[in-house]
C-alpha cells in the first residue's frame, strides 16, 4: 500500500539532500564572501576564481537534486543557473572578475531556487524510495566489476556500504524517510570511494564500455523515434544528450560514480523518449497501454534473459518486473503520474535487460 496521506503531511520537511545542498550555500558564503575587503587586500583573481570554483560545486549538488525530482519547471531554472556559471567564466577569462563575482553569485541564487522548485515536487517518501533504489542500482553494477578486481579495499567499502543500505532499508520499512535519507548519504559516499578505486585499479576500460553501451542505446532512440518526434521526446532526447555529455565532464574530473549516474540517467531518457513516441497525454488509458505494451515485450526478453544467463541482465529484468507491478499498484490507485514514472523506468531498465541478454 502506498502512504500517500503520510507522504503528503511530512514533504515540506527538510531532506537529508536539501540538507546537503544548503549547508555547502552556506560554507561557501562564510568562507568565500568575496567583500571589498578581501578584493582589495588579498589576491582579487584567486579569490573570485574560488568563488566560481565553488559555484560549480553547488550546481552539482542542484544537479542531482532536480535529477531525481524530474520537476520540467526546476530543470528551467536550473538551466539557466548553468548559463550563468558558463557567463561567469567567460568573464573571468577576460579578468572581468567584478562582473564576474556578480555574475556568479547570480548562477548561486539560481541553484536554489531550482532545488526548492525540486522540493516542492518531490514527496519525501518518493525521495527515500528512489535513493535506495539508485543505490541498489550502482550496487550492482560495482559489485558484478569488483570481481574482475582483487581490490580488498573496495570490497571492504562495498561490504559497509551494503551494511548501511540496510539500515536505511529498515527506517523505510517503518515509514522513517527523512533517517532514510540520512543513513543513506554515507552509503553513496561509499560507493564513490569503491567506483574511485576501481577506477584507478584498471577500470577505465570498463567505464568506456558503458559509454559505448549509451551511445549505441541513445542513437537506437533517435533512429526509433525519427519523423514520429513529439515535443515530449525531442525533450528527453536532448536530454539524454546532456546527460551523455556530463558524464563526459565527471570521466575528465575522476569521478568515476557520477559518471555512472549521468550514464544511467541518459539511458534512462533515451528510453523514455521512445515510449513518449505513442503520445504524451497523461491518462489511465495511457499508463494502461504502457504497461501492456510492458507485459507483451517482457515475454521475450525473459526469455532472452534465462538463455544468456548474465546475472546483470536477471537482475535488470527483476528490477523492471518491480517497478511493472508498481506501476500497477500506483494505476489502482489513481496516482497516475507516479504510476506513468514507474512504468517508464520499467520499460528502461527491460532495455538495458534485453541489451546484456543479447
Amino acid at each position: 500500500m502506498e502512504h500517500r496521506e503520510y507522504t503528503t503531511k511530512r514533504q515540506w520537511r527538510t531532506t537529508a539532500a536539501f540538507q546537503t545542498f544548503l549547508l555547502s550555500v552556506a560554507l561557501a558564503a562564510f568562507l568565500l564572501p568575496g567583500s571589498p575587503v578581501i578584493g582589495q587586500t588579498g589576491d582579487r583573481e584567486s579569490v573570485v576564481r574560488n568563488y566560481v570554483d565553488v559555484t560549480a560545486e553547488i550546481l552539482n549538488e542542484a544537479t542531482d537534486v532536480v535529477r531525481e525530482s524530474e520537476s520540467p519547471r526546476a530543470r528551467v531554472v536550473l538551466k539557466k543557473a548553468v548559463e550563468l556559471h558558463q557567463h561567469s567564466l567567460r568573464l573571468l577569462d577576460k579578468q572581468r572578475f567584478f562582473q564576474a563575482r556578480q555574475i556568479s553569485g547570480r548562477a548561486r541564487s539560481g541553484a536554489q531556487h531550482a532545488v526548492k522548485l525540486a522540493r516542492e515536487s518531490f514527496g519525501l517518501e518518493e525521495q527515500a524510495r528512489t535513493r535506495l533504489e539508485r543505490f541498489r542500482e550502482f550496487h550492482d553494477q560495482l559489485a558484478e566489476r569488483i570481481q574482475e578486481s582483487d581490490d580488498r579495499q573496495a570490497q571492504h567499502f562495498l561490504r559497509e556500504a551494503q551494511r548501511q543500505a540496510l539500515k536505511a532499508h529498515e527506517q523505510f520499512r517503518q515509514h522513517n524517510y527523512d533517517l532514510v535519507l540520512s543513513l543513506i548519504e554515507p552509503a553513496e559516499a561509499l560507493l564513490k570511494r569503491v567506483a574511485r578505486l576501481l577506477f584507478e585499479g584498471g577500470g577505465e576500460q570498463r567505464l568506456e564500455n558503458d559509454f559505448e553501451r549509451t551511445r549505441e542505446l541513445i542513437d537506437r532512440a533517435i533512429a526509433v523515434v525519427g519523423g514520429q518526434s513529439t515535443a515530449g521526446s525531442a525533450d528527453f532526447l536532448a536530454r539524454a544528450e546532456e546527460a551523455f555529455v556530463r558524464a563526459r565532464e565527471f570521466q575528465a574530473q575522476r569521478a568515476p560514480l557520477r559518471a555512472l549516474h549521468a550514464l544511467q540517467l541518459a539511458r534512462r531518457l533515451a528510453g523514455q523518449a521512445i515510449t513518449q513516441v505513442g503520445g504524451d497525454t497523461i491518462d489511465a488509458d495511457a499508463v494502461r497501454q504502457q504497461i501492456e505494451r510492458w507485459d507483451q515485450r517482457a515475454e521475450t526478453v525473459a526469455e532472452a534473459v534465462r538463455e544468456s544467463a548474465a546475472n546483470r541482465a536477471q537482475r535488470l529484468y527483476r528490477q523492471a518486473a518491480d517497478h511493472r507491478d508498481r506501476a500497477q499498484r500506483l494505476l489502482d490507485a489513481d496516482d497516475l503520474d507516479a504510476a506513468l514514472r514507474q512504468i517508464k523506468i520499467a520499460h528502461e531498465l527491460l532495455n538495458e535487460a534485453g541489451e546484456l541478454a543479447r
